[in-house]
């Protein structure tokens, strides 16, 4: 948790999407963060390697 968005807050319930996965990054370094873009990356890479 970064201080800004509250742990209960930070996700939806599981029928509300389609995929779901977590990535260890603070809120703002989602965006601007290049080890965390790398790390989101690979993981989308890994969810579509594993539906096909």
């Amino acid at each position: 948790m970064d201080g800004v968005i509250a742990p209960e807050c930070t996700r939806g319930q599981p029928d509300e999407s389609d995929a779901q996965l977590r990535i260890d990054a603070q809120h703002f370094a989602l965006g601007t963060s290049r080890a965390a873009m790398d790390r989101i990356l690979a993981k989308v890479a890994e969810m579509e390697a594993e539906a096909s």
